[in-house]
């Protein structure tokens, strides 16, 4: 964190034109030393209550995207090449879907094999080389049809 905020007490001089009871404080922003090296990818995790509304469910989902984001912010680095990423993963869809009877454990395990995967995916994306179009899948060979 480049900077961090601390409140001014009314004690050290600051005028806060409020009774000294100190109800309204100022905050002002102190550095914390060199900015922040901005060549390096940043991870925004998102997860909505709407989607999982437990809180032990959301925040397990965050541990796991960020350790999968810790896992592959080096080789993003080196796939942007110096150029700052923001990336933000985000949960579109209910965890777990109603009806789903497997168990935490493979729910969490394929949480990690998916967001491991998109990850991968950006960084073809990001080196240069196309990733698939949004929407656009590989036509599956139908196992009823014959090839000849």
């Amino acid at each position: 964190m480049s900077a961090r905020f601390h409140p001014v007490e009314t004690s050290e001089g600051a005028d806060t034109g409020a009774a000294d009871a100190g109800s309204v404080r100022k905050t002002e922003v102190v550095s914390a030393g060199e900015p922040p090296n901005r060549s390096r990818t940043r991870f925004g995790i998102l997860v909505a209550k709407r989607h999982a509304q437990r809180a032990v469910v959301r925040n397990t989902i965050r541990r796991v995207l960020r350790e999968a984001a810790r896992r592959r912010a080096a080789s993003l680095d080196r796939a942007a090449s110096g150029v700052p990423l923001d990336i933000l993963m985000r949960l579109k869809a209910p965890f777990p879907a109603k009806g789903d009877d497997r168990t935490w454990q493979a729910l969490k395990r394929e949480l990690r094999v998916e967001s491991d995967g998109l990850l991968a995916r950006l960084e073809r994306v990001v080196r240069g080389g196309r990733g698939p179009e949004r929407g656009s899948r590989r036509p599956v060979a139908d196992p009823t049809r014959s090839g000849a």
